[in-house]
């Protein structure tokens, strides 16, 4: 969303290349360091959409005079050499403020879903191919789904205690694990796939049952249940129910993604998630809308929301546009 916003605004200002070591992503709930974006996405296949979308170019002293870029090589930093960076030419500066870019993203997606605007060339090749993970974490992706069957059920179920305290969309609120697991098996009383891909953080949850200073009981029941799906099954133990993401990559022993684990397993779980042959998620996550509008533009209409009036389909056939994020 954000990343979609900052190209969009660096194309409005006729830009055509980004400094690849200034898009960071944060490590949130793991080391909550801030990466840079090559260590975790394909740049030369990005680059292959050029000039379609900008492109990723790396720090040169010599041509970007009016930065410098210190700190790690995993987790780098700009000083601006120069007084107001918005009078800088060697770069450019794009965006004024830390929201801009995801504003941007809104207003834009608004329109579309308007029906004021079409689709952007940019998001398009995003959505489509563009945006994909980094060739080494592919990897880890690829040989998951080798012992996958080819349709297999992704469910984000969002129940992860900051989704219990966030104060939006509340109307719109799951986040008791068996009222999401009972709605999905009334909605498909014959099980639609033999495997389900659980989406979730069980580390926050882990996290949050194990401090002392913390009384969660929600939490507590939703790890019990999440335990006895994993070691039970689903649909009265017919379907294996499997976890991927910060798992994966915490036990990967890749020397980046195992470290930023909460970072490189969420990338994991949104890929493995856009491949699905079905997904269910909810409207009040923005991965779970991110998620069904990157599938949507891939070919991929199996897309539910659960909610607390059971669960629906926001991708029927003839749909002109994806569902948009409106928590």
């Amino acid at each position: 969303m954000t990343l979609t916003g900052l190209m969009l605004m660096i194309h409005a200002h006729n830009h055509s290349q980004v400094i690849v070591e200034t898009i960071k992503w944060k490590d949130l709930y793991g080391t909550n360091q801030r990466l840079r974006h090559d260590l975790f996405f394909d740049v030369k296949h990005w680059n292959s959409f050029y000039p379609t979308l900008p492109r990723f170019v790396e720090y040169d002293a010599a041509l970007h005079p009016d930065i410098k870029i210190l700190g790690k090589k995993e987790t780098p930093s700009l000083r601006w050499n120069v007084e107001d960076p918005f009078k800088a030419t060697k770069p450019f500066a794009v965006g004024d403020t830390g929201l801009q870019a995801q504003n941007q993203y809104k207003q834009y997606v608004k329109k579309v879903g308007m029906g004021l605007q079409d689709r952007d060339p940019i998001d398009l090749n995003m959505l489509k191919s563009a945006f994909r993970p980094h060739p080494a974490l592919q990897q880890i992706i690829d040989e998951f789904t080798d012992g996958l069957p080819s349709g297999y059920l992704a469910l984000h179920a969002r129940i992860e205690p900051d989704m219990q305290k966030h104060k939006v969309c509340v109307d719109s609120k799951v986040t008791n694990f068996t009222h999401i697991l009972e709605a999905l098996e009334e909605k498909f009383p014959v099980p639609p796939a033999s495997k389900v891909l659980l989406i979730l953080n069980r580390d926050i949850l882990e996290k949050e049952v194990q401090n002392d200073r913390v009384s969660n009981p929600l939490a507590e029941y939703n790890l019990m249940i999440l335990n006895r799906v994993v070691e039970r099954g689903m649909w009265g133990g017919r379907v294996e129910a499997i976890e991927a993401g910060v798992g994966l990559a915490k036990y990967s022993k890749h020397p980046v993604y195992s470290k930023y684990f909460s970072l490189s397993g969420s990338i994991i779980d949104f890929f493995l998630a856009a491949q699905a042959d079905m997904f269910v998620g909810t409207e009040i996550s923005s991965f779970s809308v991110d998620v069904e509008i990157t599938r949507f533009y891939r070919g991929y209409n199996k897309n539910y929301h659960y909610g607390p009036d059971g669960i629906k389909l926001t991708t029927p056939s003839g749909a002109k546009y994806p569902p948009r994020f409106k928590c």
